[in-house]
């Protein structure tokens, strides 16, 4: 009687049954294994970035003597400090940005000034009547559009906490405007029984506004800026202080 060898038979038995097991079994994801992987806490809190921004001059005067002992012929950002500590210099405006980390946010402190931008032409005098009455007289023109500009300090300003946790990313456009008074401006001259010149009134402004995009120690101050003003004989920095401000937890 022969005798037949199973090992082969029983070899391709094991094999479908491994092969069967695997296609039923479900795929696992990656993420499955490791729930929790690159997920931040629930707990986990944002950056509050506070920003203070002062516009200060100093006279033109005391400028010219601090850049003198300067080797770059400007005024180092401590030599400015200093003379600011010393009792040098005046502060025009100061405002307070608080923003959330990677937000655009601004502060505003102005005054909302209106002024004529349009105007009616002026009344002319009739060549055939006689200047008896005031409607003989040429008139000035009559102001018919109007436009609001605002006064004082803005900032717009976006800040965000870098990765050292030493120092803060900042950019921001700071600007301070101010009202002169008012000018005169010749439009021309009318004719008639009276001839006269036509005169319009506009405002006036000065602006003091630079772009700042640069790193700022936490809790430490950087001066930027040296801009005159419009006589002339003041120069005006603009003085940032950067902080983290963190959010209350809740209990």
């Amino acid at each position: 009687m022969k005798t037949r060898n199973i090992r082969p038979l029983l070899f391709t038995l094991s094999l479908a049954v491994a092969l069967v097991a695997s296609a039923q079994a479900p795929d696992k994801k990656p993420e499955d294994t490791k729930p929790n992987e690159n997920k931040p806490a629930a707990n986990a809190l944002r950056d509050n970035i506070e920003l203070d921004v002062s516009f200060v001059t100093f006279d033109l005067k005391d400028i010219e003597e601090i850049a003198r002992k300067s080797p770059t012929a400007a005024p180092t950002q401590e030599q400015v400090l200093k003379a600011w500590a010393a009792g040098r210099g005046r502060l025009l405006a100061s405002g307070k940005v608080i923003t959330l980390a990677g937000q655009q946010s601004k502060t505003e402190g102005v005054l909302e000034k209106i002024y004529p931008t349009e105007y009616e032409p002026p009344r002319v005098a009739d060549k055939k009547t006689a200047a008896t009455t005031k409607d003989d007289w040429v008139s000035q023109p009559t102001p018919g559009g109007f436009q609001t500009r605002n006064i004082g300090l803005t900032v717009n300003a976006t800040a965000v906490v870098n990765d050292d946790r030493k120092s803060i990313s900042v950019t921001m456009v700071p600007e301070l405007a101010e009202f002169l008074g008012w000018s005169n401006i010749e439009a021309g001259e009318t004719e008639g029984k009276k001839t006269s010149k036509v005169w319009m009134s506009q405002p006036d402004y000065y602006t003091r506004r630079t772009a700042i995009s640069l790193d700022i120690p936490v809790d430490g101050t950087v001066v930027y800026g040296g801009m005159p003003d419009s006589t002339g004989k003041q120069v005006t920095y603009v003085f940032v202080t950067a902080h983290i401000v963190q959010p209350a937890q809740k209990k």
